[in-house]
């Protein structure tokens, strides 16, 4: 994606990885919604990027679209082996 001033010029990039189905906001905790099924493609993808990455969340259901940069909320816990963004 492409973010460009008033004369058409290209300002910034960004990568966007965007979902579309209710079952991603099974868990809806009210303040954000909990993303997991990250696999080790996309957490490398989203944390080796040199452009902003972009998650969007989109329930088709009642028309919600939600945002998270990936790097400022991406966990990863090893030990237990699971990665999630909290959008």
């Amino acid at each position: 994606m492409e973010r460009t001033d008033t004369d058409g010029k290209v300002q910034q990039l960004l990568a966007l990885q965007i979902k579309s189905g209710e079952s991603y906001f099974k868990e809806n905790k009210g303040d954000y919604v909990v993303f997991r099924d990250i696999d080790d493609r996309q957490y490398n993808y989203w944390t080796t990027n040199t452009l902003p990455c972009i998650v969007v969340l989109y329930n088709p259901k009642d028309d919600m679209c939600i945002w998270q940069n990936c790097r400022l909320i991406l966990f990863k816990n090893l030990w237990r082996n699971w990665k999630r963004i909290l959008c």
